[in-house]
């Protein structure tokens, strides 16, 4: 009788063993096991990049106003230096070029470091809280062949990057940590249809020296710019407040006249290779000139 029982049960055993694997059921039924290759950012060291330029604003005297590193705000020379308005019209600590890889393919990075902040209080202007934000342009390489310039002729300039991010809030030392881990986001999220800044350049090469803009632009070609009061609402989103300041579109075709950084023509190249056009040009018209 014990070797019958224990016959049936190995027939038992046997049946239930040829019936699983005919149904394909397992205690890991359902789940996905096969390997798929996620494109993610490697980015190199820098390859070019940008430290130091003078910024200049034309006041309502007539009167050109410096600044290291910043376009100054020059509506009022008493608060030129002083808190929000110290971010100036524009500003930057770094700018610089980097390849990068995402998945099997290369790109180049742009990107560039500000100083940035808000009030705490904004209703009153109270206990300003410095921050320091960065930009990012993931663009062709081929891109920089379109930095072609003419001598004395005001050149602008228009990439539309693969990949972007704006007013990203920064705690290492040169921003690629939070670059990364922004674009591997942005690459990860494949259920939304992302929108990218345009990243524009004017340029004008005068005198051995090399004078610029740099403006991001969203979707509807609104500039990005440097406001000087900002909060933060209840969703954890950047609100802009206007301190009553006149707009400057960095964007304006006569630029040149009114504000712009200065940096000498090789550091400039240093950062972006230039093709220069040296023939003589005639006039200065929209140059701007400054003491």
């Amino acid at each position: 009788m014990k070797t019958i029982m224990n016959r049936r049960k190995m027939l038992t055993l046997l049946y239930l063993t040829v019936l699983l694997s005919v149904v394909g059921v397992s205690p890991l039924a359902g789940e996905d096991y096969s390997r798929t290759d996620k494109a993610f950012a490697q980015i190199g060291e820098p390859i070019g990049q940008l430290q130091h330029a003078v910024g200049w604003s034309l006041n309502e005297a007539k009167q050109w106003v410096k600044r290291e590193n910043r376009i100054p705000c020059v509506k009022d020379p008493t608060l030129i230096d002083y808190e929000g308005w110290k971010l100036g019209v524009s500003n930057f600590t770094n700018i610089n070029l980097r390849n990068i890889s995402i998945g099997s393919k290369d790109y180049v990075v742009l990107s560039v470091l500000y100083n940035y902040g808000h009030y705490l209080y904004p209703a009153i202007h109270q206990n300003w809280l410095p921050e320091r934000d960065i930009s990012f342009f993931i663009i062709n390489k081929e891109d920089l062949a379109k930095f072609q310039i003419r001598t004395l002729t005001p050149t602008t300039i228009e990439l539309k990057p693969i990949y972007s991010g704006t007013d990203i809030a920064i705690k290492s030392i040169n921003g690629l940590q939070e670059v990364k881990e922004k674009l591997n986001a942005i690459l990860a999220d494949t259920t939304t249809q992302h929108l990218f800044n345009t990243i524009t350049f004017n340029l004008l090469l005068i005198d051995n020296n090399m004078r610029f803009t740099i403006i991001s632009r969203d979707e509807v070609n609104q500039p990005q710019m440097d406001y000087f009061d900002t909060t933060y609402n209840s969703f954890g989103e950047r609100e802009y407040i206007s301190l009553e300041l006149p707009y400057i579109s960095l964007l304006q075709p006569d630029t040149f006249k009114n504000h712009y950084f200065e940096t000498s023509a090789a550091a400039f190249k240093k950062f972006i290779p230039l093709i220069v056009d040296t023939s003589s040009v005639d006039t200065h018209q929209g140059t701007g000139q400054h003491n």
